[in-house]
């Protein structure tokens, strides 16, 4: 009959909350594995263990399982062997378990965000956190990215990978802290996210990247017409937006153009470079036309530091409906912001601006 006991501990796991199963063999039958039938499931404990095998507890001479001085079952070094195993004597086998390994995302004002990974695979960069509202659904911080320090020093560099000293895949617990900003800004990480440029004219935007525009089929998604003000805060970084080719037409209703529009009394333009830039406008009507690269015009009190021009032109052609002498331009000609803003306001003087762009006039011969 079935006359030998095998005991399986489970170890702190469980399965439908037992502790352990015991099942009865006949002599010399081979002993089943958990996990390998539907029947007879493997344990589990939760998300950060996972089963690391099984093993044959010690006995001493009078055949009881031996224990540590904590109370745990002292086993064999070397996992059991359930593909050669057969029912020769009753025994305990015991699991034992492996920490997962985990990612701890920490944010403040929230519970901590525990992930689990697998041993030797490489974590890819996790997705950019959506902003932090209020009930209202306003945004009180826009999530910037991960860090490896609580000072948010070292960013991340994905993929992370751990290896030991011989170069072979190893597991560790590691924390990631995370970086915000307060209220809602515009990170700008690729020449896609300056499609939302004109939707972020009164708050912050942060280049955090070198652009380059070339064959973007509009360009610079400039501020334009009557309500075309910039009054927030464009923070370059010292990045570079290089290349692209906007085209303009400016007639009766649209007299102004420049990238930031109007630029308001309070706006901040810092540590930005423009590079290998072309405007080309075309003027169609008897008006006075206002226009520059970087805006139209600025309004006393705005902020311009730290602005570079490289290679960077304006090219306009006023067409035949138009009478040249009844057309005017501003373009702070004979100036240094000549071709950079359109009308300078009277503090232009406390701007940090390097470099120039070269204004050329399309109707003359070259």
């Amino acid at each position: 009959g079935y006359t030998v006991e095998v005991i399986y501990d489970y170890n702190g796991g469980s399965v439908d909350e037992a502790q352990k199963r015991v099942l009865y063999y006949k002599p010399d039958q081979p002993l089943l594995k958990p996990g390998d039938s539907m029947e007879f499931k493997e344990p589990e404990m939760n998300a950060f263990y996972t089963i690391d095998g099984w093993y044959l507890a010690k006995k001493d001479e009078n055949g009881a399982v031996l224990r540590d001085v904590d109370g745990k079952i002292l086993t064999e070094e070397t996992p059991f062997d359930f593909v050669h195993a057969r029912a020769t004597e009753s025994c305990t086998l015991v699991a034992k378990w492996k920490e997962t390994p985990t990612i701890t995302i920490k944010v403040d004002g929230r519970a901590d965000d525990i992930r689990t990974y697998t041993e030797g695979d490489s974590i890819q960069r996790f997705t950019y956190m959506a902003g932090r509202k209020d009930e209202n659904g306003k945004v009180l911080y826009t999530f910037y990215d991960y860090y490896l320090d609580e000072a948010c020093t070292q960013k991340v560099s994905w993929p992370i990978e751990f290896k030991d000293a011989d170069g072979k895949p190893e597991a560790r617990h590691i924390t990631l802290y995370t970086k915000w900003f307060e209220g809602d800004v515009l990170i700008v990480r690729s020449r896609s996210d300056l499609a939302k440029f004109p939707s972020y004219r009164d708050k912050t935007i942060y280049l955090d990247t070198d652009l380059d525009l070339t064959g973007m089929r509009d360009g610079f998604p400039a501020l334009t017409g009557s309500t075309g003000t910039f009054s927030g805060t464009f923070l370059g970084n010292g990045h570079t937006i290089r290349g692209g080719a906007n085209k303009v037409r400016l007639y009766k209703e649209l007299q102004s153009y420049g990238f930031f529009g109007r630029i308001a009394a309070g706006a901040v333009i810092s540590d930005v470079k423009f590079a290998d830039m072309t405007l080309s406008a075309t003027i169609a009507w008897n008006e006075t036309y206002t226009f520059g690269l970087l805006a139209s015009e600025t309004e006393k009190g705005a902020q311009i530091d730290g602005v570079t021009f490289e290679n960077c032109e304006i090219q306009y052609e006023i067409l035949g409906s138009a009478d040249l002498d009844r057309v005017f331009l501003q373009y702070s000609k004979g100036t240094t912001l000549s071709g950079i803003i359109g009308n300078a306001a009277d503090d232009a003087n406390s701007y940090n601006v390097t470099g120039s762009v070269s204004v050329r006039d399309g109707n003359e011969n070259p």
